[in-house]
């Protein structure tokens, strides 16, 4: 519970500072052609999880592409990664994550604010492999994966931008409610950092991902 209050105040913090930047003049990542990685940990309050290890490792990549004045499509694959111990027994479960996306921004000529719709669609490919004294057994199965999601890009002084967003994902028919904020720092006109804090509602689960990216 202490976490979960953490993780919403966090994201309500973020909201606040960003709805008090608009007269600040940046550039956000809608409408850029760029790609970016980005590495961090999702730390799991499942219960059937925690016993063995209370995070995963995460890697994700992203491509985005704008085809009109408003519309951009990306393509991002992300993995996450979980092994541990818990007696006798050992679990390695990781779950790979194929999705395509379009998204609408309303205001592309505003660097001060600029709110936007997003869609997803793809795949979610789960591996797990559960040993205990005796038995082993792999299971590999694909589940269809749709999210839809609302958010904005703000800026933040002259080379850095804050996006929060909250979406609705679904996975194999069970959803949640995934709350986001992600910042941008551009070095140079080609060149950015960017870093992500993400709350996912199921249960309660926090990450933390940071990397880099290049306009092209």
């Amino acid at each position: 519970m202490k976490s979960t209050h953490i993780a919403v105040s966090a994201l309500t913090a973020a909201g606040l500072v960003a709805a008090g930047v608009q007269s600040a003049a940046a550039e956000g990542l809608l409408g850029k052609r760029y790609a970016n990685v980005m590495a961090g940990q999702l730390f799991t309050n499942d219960d059937h999880l925690e016993k063995y290890s209370d995070a995963f490792f995460a890697v994700e990549a992203k491509v985005n592409a704008p085809v009109s004045e408003h519309v951009d499509l990306a393509f991002r694959y992300g993995r996450e990664t979980l092994e541990g111990d818990h007696g006798d027994e050992s679990l390695d479960e990781s779950e790979g994550v194929y999705l395509g996306s379009a998204t609408y921004h309303f205001q592309p000529g505003n660097h001060h604010y600029n709110p936007y719709l997003r869609a997803r669609a793809g795949l979610t490919r789960v591996e797990i492999e559960h040993t205990e004294p005796g038995h082993s057994d792999t299971t590999t199965h694909d589940e269809f994966t749709y999210a839809v999601a609302a958010g904005a890009d703000f800026g933040l002084g002259k080379h850095a931008a804050i996006a929060p967003e909250l979406s609705y994902h679904v996975v194999d028919d069970e959803g949640q409610f995934i709350g986001a904020v992600e910042a941008n720092y551009w070095f140079n006109e080609r060149f950015f950092g960017v870093a992500k804090g993400e709350y996912r509602g199921e249960h309660g689960d926090i990450g933390y991902f940071a990397g880099a990216g290049v306009h092209f």
